[in-house]
């Protein structure tokens, strides 16, 4: 299907779910007509900070060079009326543009062909308006990549390119942000900061550490440790609502109020009001930021990118785990006495076992099952064969359920492994699943 097909498909789409309410807050311009509501849509993805700004400059701009222009649509996205539309919004308050996105940051934007950015831009909205529709978002990560490489010969920075294609999913396909890559990938995060200087060096790359309770992701601080980003339904008393917040390390066992060492308020330099499964990314309002003597409620902005794995990264991170877990395998058969031929001293092994074990199977038999996992779950598969010899497949369960949650992306996975919420997940579900059996 060609993209001028799938665009004017989506185009009906979005149309009849604009007029269902769907993005409701753009309804109250359509008094003005359908393309005032696309407009506001358009605001709502380059200034969400300050989308009524955008359509007011949009009226005059329209008024100045299009009202009476035979074709709309072309005088739209001429020269003229965009150029206009830029000088209108510098007017507003910086923090209130986006200048994180090449387009609104003027150095950056003299370096790209925005004609070829433009000449997939539509397409690559029309399969986010189809995937949204059906449901499936397989084909995002594959198309993403697809599109980074587009943006690089385009001229758009590298650092700019992830943050261009957050924001643009964020708009149109947000539940993309919760599932494959994006589930478990790092963000970074920009735009913080006070007239004091205060929280500019919160800015930085934020590491995925895992996910707390209630199956949402967290991040830790990659130049500033102490500090994370996490979902808490109830911080404190005086901050209800359920929201995004950058503060203390988060107790990820407990339902709510996830940090409680802060005292009796609610520790945290932004928040972002949203019970969204993710952390939502791209120009994002904020409701509280704190500048280290005084806070500000709401009209502040941050900007928060996502990662994309660029083409081959996984590639290459399979095989070398696929070449050091059969390291691994051959040190630890050796360890107890087994060859990889099968050739083993079962008894041997037996007896160097810290509990009683029934094993009628070569323990590297049993265990070579998780080989293409990786080093840690081959290691893993030992201390389940040593640990609880009748649930091993159980056991190994549980460690992958636990280890994605507490230790995936955790620069130091080995003292991961041996922490205290790794220990207490593991017991909690293999008491689980014994119960079960």
């Amino acid at each position: 299907m060609s993209i001028s097909v799938v665009a004017a498909t989506v185009a009906v789409l979005t149309s009849a779910r604009v007029l269902g309410g769907y993005r409701g807050y753009c309804l109250k311009y359509l008094p003005h007509g359908n393309g005032a509501v696309k407009g506001c849509h358009k605001c709502a993805i380059f200034y969400p900070g300050n989308v009524d700004g955008c359509m007011d400059c949009g009226g005059t701009c329209f008024k100045k060079f299009c009202a009476t222009h035979k074709d709309v649509h072309r005088c739209l996205e001429g020269q003229e009326f965009t150029g206009c539309h830029k000088q209108c919004m510098g007017k507003f308050d910086r923090g209130k543009t986006d200048f994180e996105d090449c387009y609104f940051d003027p150095p950056c934007n003299e370096k790209v062909d925005w004609k070829k950015i433009g000449e997939i831009k539509g397409g690559f909205f029309a399969r986010l308006e189809l995937m949204h529709k059906s449901g499936n978002t397989t084909a995002l990560e594959d198309m993403l990549k697809k599109v980074h490489d587009i943006f690089a010969e385009a001229g758009v920075p590298q650092d700019r390119i992830n943050y261009i294609l957050t924001k643009w999913v964020e708009h149109s396909l947000p539940e993309g942000l919760e599932q494959g890559f994006a589930k478990h990938t790092n963000i970074t995060l920009n735009g913080l900061g006070c007239d004091n200087s205060y929280g500019r060096d919160l800015n930085q790359k934020f590491i995925h550490r895992g996910y707390t309770l209630d199956g949402r992701p967290y991040y830790q601080g990659s130049t500033r440790p102490d500090r994370f980003i996490y979902f808490d339904s109830r911080c404190a008393d005086d901050t209800r609502e359920p929201r995004w917040l950058l503060g203390g390390r988060p107790n990820i066992s407990r339902h709510q109020g996830l940090n409680p060492h802060d005292g009796e308020g609610c520790d945290n330099d932004f928040s972002i009001i949203s019970s969204s499964m993710h952390l939502p990314g791209g120009f994002q309002e904020t409701a509280w930021k704190w500048c280290g003597d005084h806070g500000n409620a709401f009209g502040e902005t941050v900007s928060i990118t996502y990662e994309i794995p660029k083409d081959g990264e996984e590639k290459q991170v399979q095989r070398k785990v696929k070449e050091d877990a059969k390291k691994v395998l051959e040190r630890v058969a050796k360890a107890i006495s087994i060859n990889l031929r099968g050739d083993a001293k079962v008894e041997d092994a037996r007896a160097r076992s810290s509990s009683p074990s029934n094993i009628t199977v070569a323990p590297e038999e049993k265990c070579r099952k998780y080989f293409a996992r990786g080093p840690l779950a081959v290691r893993g598969c030992f201390r389940c064969l040593r640990g609880h010899p009748d649930h091993v497949d159980e056991c190994m369960s549980c460690g992958f359920r636990c280890f994605h949650a507490h230790c995936r992306l955790d620069t130091e996975k080995g003292k991961c492994l041996t922490g205290s919420a790794m220990s207490w997940c593991h017991k909690e579900c293999m008491g689980d699943l014994v119960l079960m059996a």
